[in-house]
């Protein structure tokens, strides 16, 4: 491109647009249901068993 306004704002464009779609990935995976450990002790995982209370 030999319009530098037009290479810029394309550029800006495209950057946008691959930050949502990162986030949106991002989103995907990161999305973890918090449990309360209140009484200070490891919660027992339903996605890792190997994570016990502890005693």
């Amino acid at each position: 491109m030999k319009d530098p306004d037009l290479r810029t704002e394309s550029l800006n464009y495209m950057i946008k647009q691959l930050d949502q779609v990162i986030n949106e990935e991002i989103a995907k995976y990161v999305s973890i249901m918090v449990r309360s450990d209140s009484d200070r002790e490891s919660v027992k995982s339903s996605t890792n068993p190997n994570i016990r209370k502890k005693v």
